[in-house]
């Protein structure tokens, strides 16, 4: 694998069909705009990262402010994992993600969490029990990052976010959103080239990393009325 073109790059290509995109102002719009529509359409590997942990605390369902837990490109969970240190073997269960979780006096193993906007904050469903101590048990998984941003002083040398071989689909969506933002008559046909060439980057990802396919993010549909409450 390897990271060589930048953003500049993308830019020079598109110039030669766009008009404007000597701009910096317009390039950096249209650089941020590509990546965006790519990223927001499969979990590409370069869009998922490893969340960091954070401990468990009795009688606590919310995590976030004032500690700095959420991580500021945090988009969205993908998977998320209990574990508790003070056993042999360590224990690892992994628990729902999940769009809303509603606030409870119920306490339990946990079963589910979800990011609260609001507060950015975590939520776990149940309530962690009042008998659990710290440090004992922690939370950690997966999560999907903002995609990536440049600005009019920064995309020249910006390496891009995808490996080379992906520069073609880049560029297919850079011509995309560039005849968009002109009004072109050509955007449409310009449209489905890049998404069948998103589809296609898809693929080859997938297949390189041992799946069918990736599949499309998207939210769960489960709240907590979904789970069952055990005693504890």
């Amino acid at each position: 694998m390897a990271r060589t073109q930048t953003y500049g790059d993308l830019i020079t290509v598109l110039s030669k069909k766009i008009s404007r995109t000597t701009e910096d102002d317009y390039a950096a719009l249209i650089c941020n705009m590509t990546i965006a529509e790519i990223w927001k359409r499969y979990d590409w590997r370069e869009a998922i990262e490893v969340l960091p942990p954070f401990w468990l605390a009795p009688r606590t369902q919310d995590y976030g402010a004032p500690m700095s837990i959420v991580p500021t490109d945090f988009e969205g969970f993908r998977t998320a994992q209990l574990v508790r240190l003070t056993g042999s073997p360590v224990q690892i269960t992994s628990i729902d993600t999940t769009k809303f979780l509603d606030k409870t006096s119920a306490q339990s193993f946990p079963q589910a969490i979800c990011y609260n906007p609001e507060l950015n904050c975590y939520r776990l469903w149940p309530m962690v029990p009042e008998s659990w101590g710290t440090p004992e048990y922690f939370i950690t998984g997966t999560y999907k990052t903002l995609p990536p941003r440049v600005t009019a002083s920064t995309f020249q040398g910006t390496v891009l976010p995808f490996d080379d071989k992906y520069f073609y689909p880049i560029m297919e969506t850079g011509l995309w959103k560039g005849y968009e933002l002109n009004g072109s008559p050509a955007e449409e046909k310009a449209m489905l080239k890049a998404l069948t060439s998103i589809d296609e980057m898809a693929r080859d990802q997938g297949l390189n990393d041992g799946d069918g396919q990736i599949t499309p993010s998207g939210p769960l549909a489960v709240t907590s009325g979904n789970f069952y409450l055990g005693l504890f």
